[in-house]
């Protein structure tokens, strides 16, 4: 059986199974749908709420698993990966040392690296999450403002700082750019193993994706998850659109593939 491999944020997140919350969208996700229109299997790391450099794991770890094509939804520049611990350090220069880089990201593991467990993601039930310890948590800016509030990781005195941090400091066209770097860096793997892939180019500068040729779906595609939520902004599932909207994007999908797919 051929395999669909999917990464990306909610957009392209499916939904676990909970038997407290049949209606969650379990199962009724458009790549869910697009795999079994195409009888294939699907194997999704897509997480909600993370960011594209996040999403650039996710397509190293899908890589293992030998798809036939890759679905690589990309996301808002907005978003970042922060320690889960706060270690307190006297100079900055502290963190430079060993016994902190102990205590942080661990390049060997990959995607496990960021927290996955405390989403309802069905991407949240491979193995890897269970075994490997995490190390950092990958958020929007925008749930994080917006919300105001302490979260499993961040306190008010964080929140406060990074709202600092973001007036001061943070360039969202350089973020686009260095993001757009990132996943580029995706793609060329993704060629590189001679796996065929689609990528999703949302908010990213496109005119350095054509080394990928025809392979970009572009902002304004109807095949785009993200042009379906506006119109749907009330809708109870996590990936931001109604059910019809998930039909119709599998079926979208589904037409395109039988065209473009393999060319």
């Amino acid at each position: 059986m051929k395999k669909l491999g999917i990464c990306g944020d909610s957009f392209f997140a499916s939904i676990s199974f909970n038997p407290k919350n049949l209606d969650n969208g379990h199962d009724k996700h458009f790549t869910e749908i697009l795999a079994k229109k195409l009888g294939w299997e699907v194997i999704t790391f897509a997480r909600g709420a993370c960011s594209n450099q996040t999403i650039r794991l996710q397509i190293d770890e899908v890589i293992k698993h030998k798809p036939d094509l890759v679905i690589v939804g990309t996301t808002t520049p907005d978003r970042f990966e922060y320690p889960i611990n706060h270690i307190s350090i006297e100079n900055y220069r502290d963190k430079i040392y060993d016994k902190f880089r102990e205590l942080g990201y661990k390049e060997q593991n990959g995607l496990s690296n960021i927290d996955y467990l405390n989403y309802p993601d069905k991407s949240g039930e491979h193995e890897i999450f269970k075994t490997n310890k995490s190390f950092l948590f990958s958020e929007t800016l925008n749930n994080i403002f917006f919300n105001n509030q302490p979260t499993n990781y961040l306190k008010n005195y964080d929140i406060e700082v990074l709202e600092k941090w973001y007036d001061r400091f943070y360039d969202f066209q350089w973020k686009t750019q260095t993001d757009t770097w990132i996943i580029s860096d995706g793609l060329r793997k993704l060629k590189e193993k001679n796996i065929d892939f689609f990528c999703v180019s949302s908010f990213l500068f496109e005119n350095q994706l054509s080394f990928s040729d025809n392979k970009i779906i572009n902002v304004n595609s109807p095949l785009n998850p993200n042009n379906y939520s506006t119109h749907n902004s009330s809708s109870p599932y996590r990936f931001h659109t109604t059910l019809e909207d998930q039909k119709l994007l599998a079926e979208l999908w589904f037409n395109y593939l039988n065209e473009y797919y393999g060319k």
